[in-house]
């Protein structure tokens, strides 16, 4: 008799783990971020993440509600997009916003999403397209996960957009071991009255 694995059975459960996905009646556990409402299982998301079981178990041990305000997170996107992992759904890195895709990456490690964040930097490393819009939360992201690669690549774009880049609103938040390294570079060309007044 001829072996045979069904596997069809993956498909079944990914399909109805969507539908499982941020659905109030399949839900005993609310996430809240920024006043939107994420309603999730807590078991799953305890098995995923041992950050987030420490969160749940202090919150039921201590509270008798089931919503949880998670202030850690800047945007609703990113953590929707930490669940849809979570519950084994698929997530296309190259839909997402640059800024997304990084509080993505700082959420997988706060979290210990550790396979989720090895694949995010490693997608992450391997883009050379660059925007003045995004090119500060990249920095960021790239010196504090160690992407050199990436990082070396943005310096140099930085390098020849810095007249621009330093009049960009984002410069502000620019971490200071990051702007450190691009004034200290003979390549960083713009006006010191530019430099002082971005930062």
């Amino acid at each position: 008799m001829v072996d045979l694995v069904y596997l069809d059975g993956l498909k079944a459960l990914q399909q109805r783990m969507g539908t499982l996905f941020n659905n109030v009646k399949f839900s005993d556990t609310v996430f809240t971020v920024k006043n939107q409402k994420f309603y999730a299982l807590s078991q799953l998301v305890a098995v995923a993440s041992g950050k987030l079981d420490s969160v749940i178990s202090e919150h039921f041990a201590h509270c008798d509600d089931k919503e949880i305000t998670l202030y850690d997170v800047k945007c609703q996107e990113s953590f929707s997009i930490v669940l849809q992992y979570m519950y084994g759904l698929d997530i296309n890195f190259s839909q997402m916003k640059m800024s997304v895709l990084c509080e993505v990456i700082n959420l997988a490690e706060n979290y210990q999403l550790t396979m989720f964040s090895k694949d995010l930097k490693n997608y992450l490393s391997k883009i050379d397209t660059f925007e003045l819009d995004s090119l500060t939360v990249l920095l960021n992201t790239a010196r504090k996960y160690n992407l050199n690669d990436l990082y070396e690549r943005l310096k140099v774009f930085a390098f020849e957009h810095a007249a621009e880049f330093v009049k960009h609103e984002s410069i502000v938040s620019l971490q200071y071991e990051v702007l450190r390294d691009l004034v200290k570079s003979n390549w960083f060309c713009a006006p010191e009255i530019d430099i002082l007044m971005g930062v």
